[in-house]
């Protein structure tokens, strides 16, 4: 299925509402609408620099039923995508080398 402006809008609206909800106001946020290959969204953050880029894919293939509801399910990525930067800090202290055993 093909994604248009209107779902990538949702996308970054739902992200925003989720980043203002857990309080994420020290980080930069950036948003793209690309194609993306084997993810519906991705997301890519900077603990150090405090910046987080969300992505939103173009195309959900054929792996998407058409009868699906499209907008629950980008909400529920916009979601996703917001929790990896709420639990990055978690995971870069736990392959920081100087994290105590």
């Amino acid at each position: 299925m093909k994604l248009n402006k209107k779902h990538y809008k949702l996308f970054k609206d739902e992200c925003k509402k989720w980043i203002e909800t857990f309080g994420l106001r020290e980080y930069s946020f950036a948003y793209e609408f690309t194609e993306l290959k084997d993810a519906f969204a991705t997301s890519r953050t900077s603990y150090d620099g405090k910046t987080a880029f969300l992505k939103l894919g173009t195309d959900t293939g054929t792996l998407l039923d058409h009868n699906k509801d499209i907008n629950g399910l980008i909400k529920e990525w916009a979601l996703h995508e917001v929790l990896h930067v709420v639990l990055n800090p978690l995971f870069e202290l736990s392959i920081a080398r100087h994290a105590a055993r």
